[in-house]
């Protein structure tokens, strides 16, 4: 049975003779690709912080009594900011492997449980005086919610997927495949 052989990245836009802000920019283009692309993630937060704001201006728009749920959809919706805009600025490049991905989904898990604590809270403590837009803003944030354990599922997939984390390929042996399946 003969081991698989690793190639090198072949990326030929790859810039090895490049530095300063040729190589950065570069960097950018690839975190962007990976975070929004590959991954799927970027465009769950970007998705999650506009149904974010949407309920919390007609959170503003029904006047409710609850003081803390506008207060903490803007929390959340500034910490999916920071991560967008830390994912396109290629801050995961330059930070350690471990740490980022931890950080990213520790930020979606306590944003499921704050959400999902702010939504049950708004369906079960409703206010004097509501409406039918009260209910469908409680739906938004339990969405968002959703959508925020969605991304940890798919950050934690991307996460044990050790080939596209470290680039490698594998050369595909056909020959060598059909010969151990048929011993």
């Amino acid at each position: 049975m003969s081991t698989p052989e690793i190639n090198a990245p072949e990326s030929p836009l790859a810039p090895t003779h490049k530095v300063g802000f040729a190589k950065y920019r570069w960097e950018c283009k690839q975190s962007s690709y990976d975070y929004f692309i590959k991954s799927g993630s970027g465009d769950l937060k970007v998705l999650s912080v506009i149904l974010l704001i949407v309920s919390f201006i007609l959170m503003k728009r029904t006047q409710t009594a609850n003081v803390f749920v506008p207060v903490v959809l803007m929390i959340e919706s500034f910490l999916l900011f920071f991560f967008i805009f830390a994912n396109i600025l290629a801050f995961p490049r330059y930070l350690t492997k471990l740490i980022w991905p931890i950080f990213d989904m520790l930020n979606d898990f306590f944003a499921f449980i704050y959400l999902a604590y702010v939504g049950f809270y708004s369906i079960i403590h409703p206010p004097a005086t509501m409406d039918k837009l009260y209910w469908q803003v409680a739906g938004l944030i339990l969405s968002v919610a959703f959508l925020s354990i969605v991304d940890v599922v798919l950050q934690g997939w991307g996460f044990l997927d050790w080939r596209t984390k470290t680039r490698m390929k594998y050369k595909s042996d056909s020959a060598t495949r059909s010969k151990t399946l048929d011993t």
